[in-house]
């Protein structure tokens, strides 16, 4: 009886610590490198919300950890500044005057809008 070519023997078979290419970690070393990570990502995360403070009036430095309420300023400043868009674009209609493609802003809804 003929073997097909795709049956493999034991001696083709890689244990998977023989597969796994570079350096391995004992699991001290492992939890470090997650904990350095993870504290990586939330100081970027922190960082991005300090920016937010900086931008959106209202919001104080008391608040720069109440990370919902920096969310809740700002979107509320967002629909602030597409209204305050929308009126100018239209005040320039009422005056018949041309305003460049840029300057114009539409509010996308997210389908999921609540009234906050």
């Amino acid at each position: 009886m003929a073997t097909s070519p795709s049956t493999t023997t034991g001696k083709d078979i890689k244990k998977k610590s023989e597969r796994r290419s570079g350096p391995r970690f004992d699991p001290a070393e492992q939890r470090w490198k997650h904990v350095s990570c993870e504290k990586n990502r939330r100081s970027s995360i922190r960082g991005s919300y300090d920016k937010l403070v900086d931008l959106v009036p209202g919001l104080s430095e008391k608040e720069r950890r109440s990370e919902w309420k920096i969310y809740v300023k700002s979107r509320h400043y967002l629909l602030w500044l597409y209204a305050r868009n929308k009126h100018l674009r239209q005040k320039l209609n009422e005056l018949n005057r041309e305003y460049p493609a840029h300057l114009f802003l539409e509010r996308h809804d997210s389908g999921c809008e609540r009234n906050s």
